[in-house]
């Protein structure tokens, strides 16, 4: 989703563009370790979210877990661990699409061997 200016919205971070723009301070596992992220396994991503209030619009940037439910070699689908702060257009439960290059964090679940 595009955060247009005439709604609420939200979208993912490019972690890899993120990562490109300033390398000192943001890093990011490595794209194999990206591109073999098993279903069960925990992911983090950012989210950007689009809202309004009585200032205005503003958008603010989250960074939340999922647990990857599908894999395939177009991307992921992942569930969210948990409910967004700043907004409430997501929440715990819900289903989420993305690819390797949203990828900011893996997480390490015991009783795996990765």
């Amino acid at each position: 989703m595009k955060l247009e200016d005439s709604a609420d919205g939200w979208e993912l971070d490019d972690a890899e563009v993120r990562q490109r723009n300033a390398p000192d301070l943001y890093s990011i596992p490595p794209l194999e370790e990206r591109l073999d992220v098993q279903v069960g396994e925990r992911v983090a991503l950012h989210f950007y979210f689009r809202g309004r209030d009585q200032h205005g619009v503003y958008i603010q940037s989250e960074r939340l877990r999922l647990t990857v439910r599908a894999a395939s070699p177009f991307g992921y689908v992942g569930i969210l661990d948990e409910t967004p702060a700043s907004s409430i257009l997501l929440h715990k439960g819900d289903s989420v699409s993305f690819e390797p290059r949203h990828i900011a964090g893996i997480y390490w679940n015991p009783g795996t061997s990765s």
